[in-house]
């Protein structure tokens, strides 16, 4: 199956049909809502529509069929695939429910491999579509990082060496050489930073050493100390210590945390609590950890979880919204693959990392796993840094 996952309408006057789609579309991991009349399809209004991906049509009903309903879906849901489920379809009807937005049609009897061949294009295409689109803005902006990063570095180097110098002139102070260390060793980040700016349209350059994932999160939430000042937060780390153990870049994998856990920060109230959870899998026998970091807040809205990815996207009146898709390259430049989804209460992210670092054949986001249930369970060691 593909590795996306959609929010999928089906409308359906058959209650059989109707519930037998469900059925097979949940057990893939999608989140299906069911309508039965062209009544209910025409008091859908704009917001409604923006909850989905994928809206499966039945073609005929009792009191009429789709296709005088499809120019107006087509305008409050122009982001949303339309496919037409239909026992008969005469060669014009087919050409004007195509001229009216529908992207495929299934025939009925439905045959559950052409439902999942046909979700399986749709998902191909929205990531290519997705890919090119992050493409052009990020070649739209090319020459600024490249000047940025021209000049951020001198800037910088200005600083390191200023560090230095304090560094070997500090005497008395027992405590101000680890202060000025840790200030170079920002320095160092910034620069591995700027490196990755002059080169952002190459692939990322992995640094691949034995990595302890939990070791990886507390230095993030230790460096996010002042952050977390004068509020009510908790870090907590669940799952078998043998299970946390990959082949990975630690100073990538840091950016992967700090963007989730900045993003928590940001958008709950106190209490706030971050819960990471890893354990060992083996889909299609490739060694993989699965994990789960899962906090207490609002939780994904649909229309932001659709677009999460995409480079510059962001309902922050502040940042530039690179966060998850740089979190996102960082993952895949692993061979891994992530998602967002919504737990109760609270957002979660799923994350799969093969264990012994990239492997481009096969890769491990070429393997099918079912991702409609968290494989995770809380067991035997449990971490809690506040």
């Amino acid at each position: 199956m593909s590795t996306s996952l959609f929010e999928i309408l089906v409308v359906e006057d058959d209650e059989d049909a109707r519930t037998t789609l469900r059925d097979l579309l949940e057990a893939e991991g999608h989140r299906v809502t069911l309508a039965s009349s062209l009544r209910e399809i025409n008091a859908l209004r704009s917001d409604d529509w923006s909850s989905f991906d994928v809206a499966l049509l039945d073609r005929q009903f009792p009191e009429g069929t789709i296709d005088s309903s499809l120019p107006r879906i087509r305008l409050l849901a122009p982001h949303c695939a339309l496919i037409l489920l239909t026992a008969w379809c005469e060669h014009e009807g087919l050409l004007a429910a195509l001229r009216g937005g529908v992207v495929d049609s299934l025939s009925k009897p439905l045959e559950p491999e052409a439902l999942y061949a046909c979700l399986q294009r749709l998902a191909r295409l929205r990531e290519a579509e997705q890919r090119a689109q992050a493409s052009e803005q990020l070649a739209s902006l090319g020459q600024m990082l490249v000047v940025l990063a021209h000049e951020g570095r001198n800037a910088l180097n200005r600083t390191k060496i200023a560090l230095e110098l304090a560094k070997l002139t500090s005497h008395g102070d027992p405590d101000l050489p680890s202060v000025l260390e840790s200030g170079l060793a920002g320095c160092r980040d910034l620069e591995r930073l700027f490196a990755d700016l002059r080169s952002q349209a190459g692939p990322l350059q992995l640094n691949l050493q034995p990595c302890d994932l939990y070791s990886v999160a507390r230095e993030v939430w230790d460096d996010l100390e002042t952050r977390r000042n004068g509020r009510t937060a908790r870090l907590i780390l669940e799952g078998a210590s043998e299970a946390r153990d990959c082949l990975a870049d630690s100073f990538r994998l840091k950016q992967v945390f700090r963007n989730l856990f900045e993003n928590t920060l940001d958008c709950s109230t106190d209490p706030v609590e971050i819960r990471v959870q890893c354990k060992a899998i083996a889909p299609e026998g490739k060694p993989s950890l699965w994990i789960a970091i899962r906090d207490n807040g609002p939780g994904f809205p649909p229309q932001i979880r659709r677009q999460a990815f995409k480079p510059f996207f962001t309902t922050r009146s502040e940042g530039l919204g690179l966060g998850l898709s740089i979190t996102q390259r960082i993952v895949e430049a692993h061979g891994g693959w992530i998602t967002l989804t919504n737990a109760s209460p609270g957002a979660e992210v799923l994350i799969l990392l093969p264990i012994l670092g990239p492997n481009p054949s096969p890769s491990i986001l070429d393997t099918p796993i079912a991702v409609g249930s968290n494989p995770i369970s809380s067991d035997r060691v449990t971490s809690l840094y506040q």
